[in-house]
């Protein structure tokens, strides 16, 4: 599975490791098994310097975990480091590829919470509520759409016919794009 992401964008645990920890790793092997010939070895650091933290660990955890009276070889690390890659690493990277929802708070989620089909609905719906509650607007008049009692469907014909023109037209426009 690849990250369509770059390194700079992975959390550090899922970037390659640093030198430092791989000796971090090497002196915890020797700490649990014993002395280990390989710990310093450039060759060696260059061929696993591409694992990522998580990983090397859990390779070193699962070799830890099935127990064994001596330290494992770089072979064995190794294979172990590729089947966590292969059974739980893969799952990570699944969750990082995912889409991420769209941001709440657009105008259509608004729309929908409110249940209006458009902004010009939305405007009417709280203009209706204004008159319902006696404070509208000095420049809305109190009989229109009889007494904004008139249904959507009856007003929309009318009712910011400029704005709903403009407002389209935006549409259209960021479709396109």
């Amino acid at each position: 599975m690849t990250v369509d992401k770059s390194l700079e964008e992975l959390p550090e645990n899922l970037r390659p490791i640093k030198p430092a920890q791989w000796r971090e790793a090497c002196q915890w092997i020797k700490l649990r098994w014993g002395r280990i010939g390989w710990d310093d070895d450039v060759m060696l650091f260059n061929d696993a310097q591409f694992w990522c933290e998580d990983e090397l660990w859990g390779g070193i955890q699962s070799l830890f975990d099935r127990g064994g009276e001596f330290p494992p070889t770089f072979a064995e690390l190794s294979k172990a480091v590729m089947e966590y890659r292969k059974n739980h690493l893969v799952h990570t990277l699944a969750e990082l590829n995912k889409e991420l929802p769209a941001p709440k708070g657009s105008l259509d989620d608004y729309l929908q919470q409110i249940g209006a089909e458009s902004f010009a609905h939305a405007c009417y719906l709280s203009v209706q509520e204004r008159a319902k509650a006696g404070k509208l607007e000095k420049s809305e008049d109190p009989e229109a759409y009889n007494g904004w009692t008139d249904n959507w469907s009856d007003a929309k014909a009318t009712y910011m016919v400029g704005l709903q023109k403009r407002v389209s037209n935006i549409d259209q426009i960021t479709e396109s794009l």
